[in-house]
């Protein structure tokens, strides 16, 4: 009868550990997809600071023609 008890007691503690494993793995592929999400999110967002330097023709061109948007003058 002790044996029984022991038996279900590992099988319960086996099935327990592989939950806690599981939750692991989706904390980390979670974590890895959200760094990945800010990465690209940031590439683009120099991209565009590129391309409106490029466009305004430089970096003083570039600040005046978004103070000029921003107060409307």
């Amino acid at each position: 009868m002790e044996r029984a008890a022991t038996a279900v007691q590992v099988n319960e503690k086996a099935s327990s550990q592989v939950g806690v494993t599981l939750l692991q793995i989706a904390f980390r592929v979670s974590m890895v997809m959200t760094i990945g999400v800010i990465g690209l999110i940031g590439i683009w967002a120099i991209a565009a600071l590129v391309g409106g330097l490029a466009t305004a023709g430089g970096p003083f061109e570039f600040v005046a023609g978004w103070f000029g948007a921003v107060t409307g003058h």
